[in-house]
Protein backbone atom coordinates (compact mmCIF):
# COMPACT_ATOMS: atom_id res chain seq x y z
CA UNK A 1 0.00 0.00 0.00
CA UNK A 2 1.38 3.37 -1.37
CA UNK A 3 1.77 5.79 1.46
CA UNK A 4 -0.56 9.36 0.67
CA UNK A 5 2.15 11.88 0.39
CA UNK A 6 2.11 14.65 3.39
CA UNK A 7 1.58 18.14 2.92
CA UNK A 8 4.44 20.69 3.31
CA UNK A 9 4.30 23.66 5.46
CA UNK A 10 6.14 26.40 4.71
CA UNK A 11 7.81 29.24 6.75
CA UNK A 12 9.14 28.97 10.10
CA UNK A 13 9.40 25.62 9.73
CA UNK A 14 13.03 23.85 9.84
CA UNK A 15 13.31 20.33 8.27
CA UNK A 16 16.33 18.01 8.99
CA UNK A 17 18.68 17.36 6.31
CA UNK A 18 17.00 13.53 5.69
CA UNK A 19 13.93 15.18 5.64
CA UNK A 20 14.83 17.40 3.00
CA UNK A 21 16.03 14.98 0.47
CA UNK A 22 12.95 12.65 1.38
CA UNK A 23 11.59 16.13 -0.29
CA UNK A 24 13.23 16.67 -2.98
CA UNK A 25 13.06 13.29 -4.60
CA UNK A 26 9.05 13.06 -3.72
CA UNK A 27 8.17 16.28 -5.85
CA UNK A 28 10.75 14.73 -8.57
CA UNK A 29 8.45 12.27 -8.81
CA UNK A 30 4.94 13.83 -8.34
CA UNK A 31 4.14 16.94 -7.18
CA UNK A 32 3.20 17.65 -3.61
CA UNK A 33 0.62 19.36 -1.52
CA UNK A 34 1.50 22.56 0.07
CA UNK A 35 -0.12 24.12 3.08
CA UNK A 36 0.42 28.37 3.51
CA UNK A 37 1.33 29.24 6.84
CA UNK A 38 1.91 32.73 6.73
CA UNK A 39 0.24 36.01 4.70
CA UNK A 40 3.65 36.90 2.61
CA UNK A 41 1.86 36.27 -0.36
CA UNK A 42 -1.60 37.23 -0.20
CA UNK A 43 -3.53 38.02 -2.18
CA UNK A 44 -2.74 35.51 -4.83
CA UNK A 45 -1.81 32.67 -2.18
CA UNK A 46 -4.16 32.45 0.71
CA UNK A 47 -3.15 31.37 4.44
CA UNK A 48 -3.96 27.63 5.73
CA UNK A 49 -5.14 26.81 1.72
CA UNK A 50 -3.27 23.57 -0.03
CA UNK A 51 -1.22 24.74 -3.41
CA UNK A 52 0.75 22.08 -5.63
CA UNK A 53 4.27 21.91 -5.55
CA UNK A 54 6.36 20.66 -8.59
CA UNK A 55 9.78 19.79 -9.40
CA UNK A 56 10.93 21.94 -12.63
CA UNK A 57 14.52 22.05 -14.02
CA UNK A 58 16.37 25.34 -12.94
CA UNK A 59 16.69 26.32 -16.35
CA UNK A 60 12.60 26.66 -16.63
CA UNK A 61 12.21 29.09 -13.84
CA UNK A 62 11.32 32.77 -14.63
CA UNK A 63 10.78 35.53 -13.02
CA UNK A 64 7.36 36.07 -11.52
CA UNK A 65 6.79 32.13 -10.57
CA UNK A 66 6.15 31.29 -7.07
CA UNK A 67 8.58 29.51 -5.81
CA UNK A 68 9.21 26.75 -2.80
CA UNK A 69 13.02 27.49 -1.52
CA UNK A 70 15.07 26.77 1.44
CA UNK A 71 16.38 29.82 3.00
CA UNK A 72 20.52 28.91 5.22
CA UNK A 73 18.13 28.28 8.02
CA UNK A 74 16.56 24.82 6.53
CA UNK A 75 13.20 26.81 6.65
CA UNK A 76 10.82 26.49 4.03
CA UNK A 77 9.29 29.53 2.39
CA UNK A 78 7.38 30.38 -0.72
CA UNK A 79 7.98 33.70 -2.86
CA UNK A 80 7.77 34.99 -6.12
CA UNK A 81 11.50 35.07 -8.29
CA UNK A 82 11.85 38.86 -8.60
CA UNK A 83 15.09 38.59 -10.73
CA UNK A 84 17.29 35.79 -11.54
CA UNK A 85 21.02 35.71 -11.41
CA UNK A 86 22.84 34.02 -13.81
CA UNK A 87 26.92 32.95 -13.64
CA UNK A 88 28.20 30.46 -15.92
CA UNK A 89 26.06 27.61 -15.57
CA UNK A 90 24.78 27.91 -11.93
CA UNK A 91 22.94 31.15 -10.30
CA UNK A 92 21.11 32.47 -7.72
CA UNK A 93 17.55 34.30 -7.17
CA UNK A 94 16.17 36.92 -5.64
CA UNK A 95 12.82 36.09 -4.33
CA UNK A 96 10.48 38.79 -2.84
CA UNK A 97 7.07 38.29 -0.95
CA UNK A 98 4.09 40.28 -2.42
CA UNK A 99 3.83 41.91 1.38
CA UNK A 100 6.54 44.34 1.83
CA UNK A 101 8.29 44.37 -1.50
CA UNK A 102 11.67 43.99 0.35
CA UNK A 103 14.00 41.59 -1.51
CA UNK A 104 15.15 38.29 0.15
CA UNK A 105 18.48 37.21 0.31
CA UNK A 106 20.36 35.62 -2.77
CA UNK A 107 18.82 32.10 -3.10
CA UNK A 108 21.55 29.35 -4.54
CA UNK A 109 19.46 27.31 -7.90
CA UNK A 110 20.30 24.31 -5.89
CA UNK A 111 17.73 25.83 -3.08
CA UNK A 112 14.43 25.40 -5.11
CA UNK A 113 12.43 22.90 -3.81
CA UNK A 114 9.67 22.95 -6.65
CA UNK A 115 7.25 25.79 -8.36
CA UNK A 116 3.36 26.45 -7.26
CA UNK A 117 1.46 24.77 -10.33
CA UNK A 118 -1.74 26.08 -8.92
CA UNK A 119 -1.65 29.94 -8.51
CA UNK A 120 0.42 32.53 -10.33
CA UNK A 121 0.69 36.36 -9.93
CA UNK A 122 -1.60 37.61 -12.54
CA UNK A 123 -0.36 40.15 -14.96
CA UNK A 124 -1.82 43.64 -13.66
CA UNK A 125 -0.06 42.88 -10.91
CA UNK A 126 3.43 41.96 -12.60
CA UNK A 127 2.90 45.71 -14.25
CA UNK A 128 2.71 47.14 -10.64
CA UNK A 129 5.32 45.07 -9.03
CA UNK A 130 8.04 45.96 -11.87
CA UNK A 131 6.43 49.80 -11.78
CA UNK A 132 5.84 50.97 -8.11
Amino acid sequence: MQKKPRSLEIKNLQYSIKEIAEIQRAIQIRPLPVTILTGSMHPVLKVNQIYSAAWRPATDIRRFDIVLYLDRDRTMICHYVWHINVVVDSGTLVTRPLLGRREDLPVDIKDIIGVIQDAKISLWRRVMLSVF
